[in-house]
């Protein structure tokens, strides 16, 4: 159950010498001074917080290779790391460093000026190493109460997952992996750590500047030659509307490509095998809760044409069961749809400081006496052949760009905003691995004009990007069922003068005009004029 330090220090004896991680901006790290930084980082920690234990350590980094010193030095000091994105609202992370109790916050500043004195501490691990906390880390998702909730997860559950990882995709000293989406969300843990374990190279991008300039991201992973990739569909459609497939399918040495966040079309799968043939692809799902991943498919160009036919989530990895039960947490059988239980050792802690809702997610298992699963609230059925295929979801939560929303907490939020009398948010599907787009409808409070712009403004100060509708719609009232409950069905689609296109004016010039088709695809919206601003229109940095 300890951290994952003993197997790093051994990649660190048997190529100290080798590149660890790899900046954008051309920074880099060797193995051993990976190793020495973070150590030195943990005596500067250790001092900061003064007497008693340290349990948690808030994050609030840039995303260079700055964040995996600080990672290790936060294990090596005995405690676990809470990552905080600099682009979340200050209130969100205000709210965060609050309820999460964690002792220290380490900001950019604080890391320049550790830099500028860490010739003060020692190259070594503390001694005697402080008693490791039970957590790894803690990731804040959205929450269904209007507020988010810290889900912590154990250095076992993360061992058992890089273990797993490491050995399915048969990663090794040869291997160049790129994280590129936010170190604040596991999903790009698929990479870091089991990249870490086995002495590959780990290169390290600003979310924000992946799709910025598309074919400098892509002329950036061919000249690291990337081997492993994770991407979110967004991710993968944003790539190749900019660039086409094969300078995606064929960037550096692309031997594996992990889909993950969200469900990814099948047809964008084939389109990638066509162009690179000894790609291989992992179809992979799985809640924080969770541990990262806990299901996957094994995708190539020999099996892709069965999967376009019936996509699956495929099958558990190591140590992870999962069953599909009913209402009565009974086992149903092959065919029916049921509810996702995850159990094993992917298993997260739970909800930190939030025992009551721990308990109504992380259950007795239906059939083992003293184990716990985790209720997914994803509904399944079982195949034939025993792989799992996903239908839906049993409550209000969508993904959005990979990220997962609880539409109850944007709703909250719109409810709480001056001059807003009723509001609503219901997420709908862009078609199949094209994942949700949230609207909002909105009715004023008596005497009150809406202005959606001061609307959308009030929300990004409180919300993440993803979680700020893309369409807004104004009614006079919300639909109503016979017995009061909301209408959904009866909400109005949004059309084009829902979103914000009241001054549109067309493109011009070639590079406007290119600019426009990628951002339609990517946010599946149409006109884009040219005065539109992407983060507006719905769109962030994933």
């Amino acid at each position: 159950t300890g951290s994952l330090l003993a197997e790093f220090g051994a990649v660190v004896l048997a190529h100290g010498s080798r590149v660890a991680v790899r900046g954008r901006s051309g920074s880099r790290l060797t193995y051993a001074e990976l190793d020495a930084q973070s150590s030195q980082l943990a005596h500067y920690l250790l001092a900061q917080a003064g007497e008693g234990p340290l349990s948690l350590v808030a994050l609030q980094l840039a995303q260079t290779p700055a964040v995996l010193v600080a990672m290790l030095a936060s294990w090596k000091a005995g405690a676990a790391y809470l990552p905080l994105d600099a682009s979340l609202p200050e209130a969100r992370q205000h709210y965060m460093l609050g309820h999460s109790q964690a002792q220290l916050t380490l900001t950019d500043a604080d890391y320049a000026a550790f830099q500028a004195t860490a010739d003060r501490y020692p190259a070594t691990p503390p001694q005697p190493a402080p008693a490791p906390a039970p957590t790894a880390y803690v990731i804040y998702t959205s929450g269904s109460t209007g507020q988010p909730k810290g889900v912590a997860v154990g250095h076992g559950a993360l061992r058992n997952y890089c273990q797993w990882f490491a050995h399915e995709a048969q990663l090794g000293p040869h291997d160049v992996a790129a994280l590129l989406t936010s170190y604040s969300f596991d999903l790009g843990y698929t990479v870091l750590f089991p990249t870490l374990l086995t002495g590959g190279q780990l290169c390290v991008s600003a979310p924000e500047a992946v799709l910025e300039d598309a074919g400098a991201t892509l002329a950036w992973l061919a000249a690291e030659q990337v081997t492993v990739l994770k991407l979110t569909p967004s991710l993968v459609q944003g790539l190749v509307l900019a660039l086409g497939v094969a300078a995606l399918a064929q960037v550096g040495r692309l031997r594996l490509l992990v889909c993950g966040g969200a469900p990814m079309a099948a047809a964008d799968m084939a389109a990638l095998l066509a162009h690179n043939a000894a790609l291989t692809i992992f179809n992979h799902y799985g809640p924080t809760e969770t541990t990262i991943g806990v299901c996957f498919q094994r995708l190539g160009a020999d099996t892709i044409a069965g999967f376009v036919a019936q996509p699956v989530l495929g099958g558990p990895i190591a140590n992870v069961e999962l069953l599909v039960v009913d209402g009565q947490q009974q086992l149903v059988p092959v065919g029916v749809v049921g509810e996702l239980l995850i159990g094993g050792r992917a298993l997260g802690q739970g909800y930190l400081h939030e025992a009551a809702l721990t308990q109504r997610r992380f259950v007795a298992h239906p059939l083992r006496a003293g184990q716990r699963v985790y209720r997914s609230g994803d509904q399944v059925v079982r195949l034939p052949g025993g792989q799992l295929q996903y239908v839906g979801r049993f409550d209000d939560q969508v993904k959005v760009r990979g990220y997962r929303v609880e539409l109850g907490e944007v709703q909250a939020a719109l409810e709480q905003l001056s001059g807003v009398a009723q509001a609503a948010v219901v997420a709908r599907s862009q078609g199949q691995g094209q994942g949700s787009e949230l609207v909002a409808y909105v009715v004023a409070s008596a005497g009150v004009v809406l202005s959606e712009a001061q609307l959308r403004a009030a929300l990004q100060a409180q919300l993440p990007g993803y979680m700020v509708p893309g369409w807004w719609v104004q009614l006079a009232a919300l639909p109503v069922t016979a017995n009061g409950k909301l209408d959904t069905a009866a909400l109005p689609a949004p059309g084009a003068s829902a979103g914000p296109q009241a001054h549109y004016q067309a493109p011009r010039g070639e590079v406007e005009t290119r600019l426009a088709q990628v951002w339609a695809g990517v946010l599946r919206r149409e006109p884009i004029g040219r005065h539109d601003n992407f983060y507006d229109l719905g769109g962030d940095s994933i």
